[in-house]
């Protein structure tokens, strides 16, 4: 006999959102994807991605714009309990800074999604430069 499983919107982080592309991508390519919260702490990331929603008929009450450091926006909401199923983490440079907080802010059985912009630095190519990161 098998139980009913219950399915429930998924709560996205675009946690270094820059122009909201991921953002968009998810609330229009992924099915079953909730609230999308597209944070930058860049004023003028806020207007691009407020741009990029119009310009895709992308309403407010689905992705849900933030203007903050990463690391403190994911603390945040893990402080007050709103978790996150997936963290969408692509920096400029190495991730290895916002992974303790990201951990704290995804619910569990939650996906991680990290890539690195500067992948040279990760694989190796500039050995000094990895270790310090």
């Amino acid at each position: 006999k098998s139980e009913a499983v219950e399915f429930r919107p998924v709560r996205v982080l675009d946690a270094l959102s820059a122009t909201g592309l991921r953002a968009l991508r998810y609330a229009q390519e992924v099915p079953g994807v909730g609230t999308i919260v597209a944070n930058d702490i860049d004023p003028v990331a806020m207007e691009m991605i407020s741009a990029n929603m119009k310009l895709n008929n992308i309403s407010s009450d689905r992705i849900e714009m933030s203007e903050g450091d990463a690391c403190a926006v994911m603390l945040a909401n893990a402080g007050r309990g709103a978790l996150f199923d997936v963290i969408d983490l692509d920096p400029f440079g190495s991730a290895a800074p916002m992974l303790s907080s990201s951990l704290h802010a995804i619910s569990h059985g939650g996906m991680l999604a990290v890539t690195c912009t500067d992948m040279r630095v990760l694989v190796g190519n500039q050995p000094e430069a990895c270790f310090a990161r």
